[in-house]
């Protein structure tokens, strides 16, 4: 069985600027996922994924490719009030740049493409990385 080096493989996977949005060393240290056709939703988000779905794991960062090879990102993350919450980032079309990050019980959704911001939103994912505890 190869093995992968897990850093080679972030970088292959996801741009500069999406790592660059969660702290470097942490996602380097993300836990690689098999996908589950369950986390996609109706308009092809991958939005459908729960905290739920990974309760009994004490990872923090999950990371992987969906059946159209297209990398996302799974953050768990504890708010202030003891609330679990799930982030969804993932490439919004195979052949597109853009991402798009989701966080359900916020009713956030965030589109962005490089150094530029085509949502304010994105700071708002940007301050839950550095205000909330990673669980």
């Amino acid at each position: 069985m190869k093995r992968i080096n897990k850093q080679k493989e972030i970088v292959s996977l996801f741009p500069s600027y999406v790592i660059e949005t969660i702290e470097k060393d942490k996602f380097l240290n993300a836990t690689r996922i098999d996908w589950k056709q369950k986390w996609l939703g109706p308009t092809q988000y991958i939005d459908r994924a729960k905290y739920g779905d990974f309760e009994d794991d004490s990872g923090q960062i999950y990371y992987g490719e969906d059946n159209y090879k297209r990398p996302f990102i799974f953050i768990k993350i504890k708010v202030d009030d003891n609330t679990n919450v799930l982030i969804s980032i993932f490439q919004r079309y195979t052949d597109s740049e853009m991402y798009v990050a989701i966080e359900p019980t916020q009713k956030m959704c965030n589109f962005f493409k490089g150094e530029v911001r085509l949502n304010s939103h994105l700071q708002k994912l940007q301050d839950l990385f550095l205000t909330f505890q990673y669980n």
